[in-house]
């Protein structure tokens, strides 16, 4: 919208921020989003359920991390929670792509560390993400990706500190190191990473399930897939067994490509890397 030759680019009545302007029911102006749509969203989500938002600078990053993935990759993606931010605990339960969601519990109040992550207390805290992987959308039965940052493993519980559904099929499992993605079959030789690393279980079709770590493809089996869990997607805890490690970042949707593991990848570890504390 221009006044005669200049174009309005913000617009405040006093202190207070005009996001739109109506002539009537007629909206001839909105103030444009400062970040990319994904977190611009989000953020709305956020304000309206009075959670305390990121700041400014890693509202900035989040949109640099969204547009480095690019809008291709995100639409293969259900969901990407953000424990590693500096707003708050309860921002960590709002679903990055999709805010309207049911959000997730933080059950027995895992402890939060600004930009670091959610800790499990190993006997009864963890986070329940209420959304069960049923398949209607992009996890599939034969075409899924599920993963995690964790920023550091604990001593106890490891085999609960990477996403998991409640059991087999869908579980990191770094104890005994196997790896099921949507099978009773597994991938043998997962064993505890590094602190900080980056899990990714990808089916990609019924006879075939990888391994990627921090962006790279290390194993495939061929175990036929199995029906889909009927428990909702969590993580610190796996059946009675809890964890005390740190989680970071949880995500989940549709198999994308090597190609497009190694760009979402890169773009989280660029992220986590400009975190202070991280």
């Amino acid at each position: 919208m221009k006044i005669g030759s200049n174009t309005i680019s913000d617009c405040k009545i006093g202190t207070n921020q005009v996001n739109k302007i109506y002539i009537g029911t007629t909206q001839i102006w909105q103030k444009a989003a400062a970040y990319n749509a994904y977190v611009q969203a989000w953020l709305d989500k956020l304000t309206a359920l009075g959670i305390t938002a990121p700041s400014a600078t890693v509202l900035t990053a989040l949109s640099t991390m969204c547009d480095s993935i690019g809008n291709t990759i995100l639409a293969k993606m259900d969901a990407i929670y953000l424990s590693a931010q500096d707003g708050s605990s309860q921002a960590a339960t709002i679903n990055l792509l999709s805010p309207n969601d049911t959000a997730a519990s933080l059950v027995n109040s895992p402890t939060w560390t600004s930009n670091q992550g959610h800790t499990g207390n190993g006997t009864s805290s963890y986070i329940d993400f209420n959304i069960v992987p049923d398949g209607t959308k992009n996890f599939k039965q034969d075409s899924a990706i599920f993963g995690s940052v964790t920023r550091s493993f604990g001593a106890s519980g490891r085999n609960a500190s990477a996403l998991n559904a409640n059991g087999i099929p869908l579980w990191f499992r770094f104890d005994d190191s196997r790896l099921y993605v949507n099978s009773s079959g597994f991938i043998a030789g997962v064993s505890l990473p590094a602190a900080k690393s980056r899990v990714y279980g990808l089916r990609t079709g019924s006879g075939s399930q990888d391994y990627y770590l921090n962006g790279t493809f290390v194993s495939n089996d061929s175990d036929l897939s199995a029906a889909l869990s009927s428990a909702s997607m969590r993580v610190l805890r796996q059946g009675t067994t809890y964890s005390n490690a740190q989680t970071s970042i949880n995500f989940w949707g549709g198999k994308l490509t090597s190609g497009e593991i190694s760009t979402f990848d890169t773009a989280l570890a660029t992220y986590l890397g400009g975190l202070p504390g991280w």
